[in-house]
């Protein structure tokens, strides 16, 4: 059913936002963002569970950028690398400064420069990114001896950002964050979609 969604009370626009991708959607209706982006990286997943790497990590780094929008309640323009940065670190590298500055290069490689290089303003360091899946647990890899080039393990990125979805909804529950107060009107902006 479609719905004025920013009419729906804090409760339910969290609802929507967070609602469980594995849950189908009925048509039309309004749809919270982030659960819409969610099914898709699940149905990447399931239909194409060796390929799509590329738009996979590229959904991943917009589902973090989306995110960290309602963590901050703030979308001013400039924010973005504090935004990302301070939810990764919260939520996805347990405050590692470092992993949270290559999965925001990663980002910055991803989605502007098309491409896997990136470049920091602060130092002028180089990234050079391969995107692997592995089933094992790590993260992020840097090569000892060629010092440009990174590794991100999608299969754990993808865990984590689950993961970092998930407590941040409880942590919303729980009282301990908020969800945007509608001051700024994230919600409003990014929060719903309506689709026939």
């Amino acid at each position: 059913m479609v719905v004025n969604a920013s009419a729906l009370d804090r409760a339910q626009q969290q609802a929507m936002f967070f609602r469980d991708p594995l849950q189908d959607p009925v048509r039309p209706g309004t749809f919270g963002t982030l659960y819409l982006l969610r099914r898709d990286i699940n149905d990447m997943k399931s239909a194409m569970p060796n390929k799509a790497i590329w738009p996979r990590t590229m959904a991943i780094m917009a589902g973090i950028d989306l995110v960290a929008k309602f963590y901050a309640d703030d979308d001013v323009i400039g924010g973005v690398t504090t935004r990302f940065k301070d939810f990764v670190k919260e939520y996805i590298t347990a405050n590692n400064e470092i992993d949270a500055e290559t999965l925001y290069q990663l980002r910055n490689s991803l989605l502007h420069s098309f491409g896997l290089y990136s470049s920091s303003k602060v130092g002028s360091v180089v990234y050079r990114f391969t995107v692997d899946q592995d089933s094992a647990n790590w993260l992020i890899r840097q090569n000892s001896k060629i010092t440009e080039n990174w590794w991100v393990n999608l299969t754990e990125l993808d865990k984590r950002f689950e993961k970092a979805v998930t407590d941040y909804d409880a942590h919303i529950t729980a009282g301990t964050k908020t969800f945007p107060t509608g001051d700024k009107n994230i919600f409003d902006k990014y929060g719903s979609v309506s689709i026939g």
